[in-house]
């Protein structure tokens, strides 16, 4: 009967110890978990966070505690931009302004003149009035046009030409005839809406055929400049290249030329375009 009580006084004291021992566990883990949860508010360091921490732990992503320094960067989130625009602050760019170009005047090819009340479209070199030819077209320029005396004649003032620009209109005297001359420029031309000249290539024109003393010779206009009294066997040179006469027919009104190795036989009037 002794031995039965004592038994269970030792079975009493185990229970006791064990129940103890459950507490002790229990209430330790409590603790522990109140710990981890206070690393996230009280500012100090979790210990996976230390200088050999490799790693980013589920426990850490669980609670936010995860060290930025130790994540990738996500490059797709990053903009570039260039750090000398917008310097001032405008918020756009200037460009830098390209140079202009400068282009030399165009000359005009003809003028739109009248000689006494007589109009004409001019070149150089022509004769004109065409009724009665006084004056030769010395030049063409963006200044006026140049008319000269035939025949070695002079004005009242001693010259022998005189420079009209456009339209402007100059009264002048022949001082061997008496003759007085009301020159004007109506207009200066400078494409070839007149028909007188190819922009896109040359051209050659026989303008007459003359006899002097029993001597032929003949005019032509070159892209626009008129070389007269050309005679056989004469070369003379046109921006279109050298142009040698090499006949004269007075009586077929013909003129055989030859340019660089082609041969040609002209018309008077006739209009050759290369």
């Amino acid at each position: 009967m002794i031995g039965s009580k004592r038994a269970l006084i030792i079975l009493a004291v185990v229970a006791a110890v064990a129940v103890a021992i459950l507490l002790a566990v229990a209430t330790g883990g409590g603790r522990s978990a109140t710990g981890a949860g206070t690393y996230g508010t009280s500012g100090t360091e979790a210990p996976y966070l230390s200088g050999t921490d490799t790693g980013t732990t589920p426990a850490a992503v669980a609670t936010g505690l995860v060290d930025p320094a130790k994540q990738e960067p996500v490059l797709d989130q990053f903009t570039s931009k260039d750090p000398f625009s917008d310097l001032a602050g405008t918020g756009t760019n200037t460009p830098t302004p390209s140079p202009s170009a400068t282009s030399t005047p165009q000359q005009p090819i003809s003028a739109s003149i009248s000689i006494n009340g007589e109009t004409a479209t001019a070149h150089t070199g022509d004769h004109l009035p065409a009724s009665d030819p006084a004056f030769t077209i010395s030049s063409i320029r963006t200044d006026g046009v140049t008319f000269t005396l035939l025949n070695n004649m002079h004005f009242d003032d001693g010259s022998a030409s005189v420079l009209v620009a456009e339209d402007q209109l100059v009264v002048m005297t022949n001082a061997e005839t008496g003759v007085t001359y009301r020159l004007r420029v109506n207009s200066l031309n400078y494409s070839s809406g007149n028909g007188n000249i190819s922009m896109q290539g040359h051209y050659i024109q026989l303008l007459s055929i003359n006899t002097q003393n029993g001597t032929n010779s003949a005019t032509f206009k070159v892209d626009g400049d008129t070389y007269a009294d050309e005679g056989v066997g004469e070369t003379f040179a046109t921006d279109w290249g050298q142009v040698k006469v090499l006949a004269i027919d007075a009586g077929a009104q013909t003129v055989t030329i030859i340019h660089g190795d082609a041969t040609f036989v002209m018309h008077v009037g006739q209009k050759i375009t290369k």
